[in-house]
């Protein structure tokens, strides 16, 4: 608690990052400010990567997609099994693409494609092709990926029980959520099923980063934190 009351400011991620200090530690005379994280899109010279099909092998298939380190602490091997019940139940082309340097695999199903680590190219290829992006990590902080995925106009789906993403999706608009087997089906269900839904998704998302998350933004909003800052230290006691 004592370097929280020394500080001359605290500066956060998310309003749920916030919360969190707020309750475990009370400092409320603090100066505080959420700011979030920059993102800056991929340049122009990137190229667009392979296919989706050809670096997965799916075809014209459709997925959704995860993109990060396949883990369970990041929720992959729930997904993994999440997604194979779903395949029991709903028959059909949709697949699932884990996309990222693999610690632990999920167990094996037809329907899920484990690609291993993918250069930038192929990431926003992937990205790009996905009917919709998913992050089932209960840990994120903030998560640059969502970020990356509503750049693109790809509706997300998170997990509900991580306070950040879900945030993220509560102050967009731009995605759906889980906490169970049940609210996943019936998710998942929704965003394939409905195109228009997905369009309306992503487009939220991408507003919501547009108008917050840009560097420009982020650097005005750390700028004029700074300046109230060294404004109330100049200030005279009394």
């Amino acid at each position: 608690r004592a370097p929280l009351t020394a500080a001359r400011g605290l500066v956060f991620q998310t309003w749920g990052e916030r919360a969190l200090v707020q309750r475990l530690f009370p400092v409320a005379q603090v100066p505080q400010v959420v700011v979030g994280l920059g993102y800056e899109e991929p340049g122009p010279g990137l190229g667009p990567g392979t296919a989706p099909g050809e670096r997965t092998g799916l075809g014209d298939r459709p997925y959704l997609l995860y993109l990060g380190r396949v883990d369970g602490f990041k929720g992959t091997t729930m997904l993994g099994a999440f997604f194979a019940a779903y395949k029991e139940r709903h028959p059909g082309p949709l697949a699932l693409v884990l996309a990222g340097p693999v610690t632990a695999r999920p167990p094996g199903h037809r329907d899920v494609v484990v690609t291993g680590a993918v250069d930038e190219a192929d990431k926003w290829a992937l990205m790009r092709g996905a009917t919709a992006f998913v992050q089932p990590s209960p840990h994120e902080a903030f998560s640059i990926v969502l970020m990356e995925a509503w750049s693109e106009s790809v509706a997300v789906v998170v997990n509900g029980r991580c306070a950040a993403t879900r945030e993220h999706c509560e102050r967009s608009g731009g995605g759906l959520w889980f906490e169970s087997y049940a609210e996943f089906e019936a998710v998942i269900d929704r965003v394939v099923a409905d195109a228009g839904l997905r369009r309306a998704l992503g487009a939220a998302g991408r507003a919501f980063v547009g108008a917050n998350f840009r560097w420009p933004t982020i650097i005005d909003r750390y700028a004029a934190f700074a300046e109230g800052i060294r404004e109330r230290t100049a200030a005279p006691a009394g």
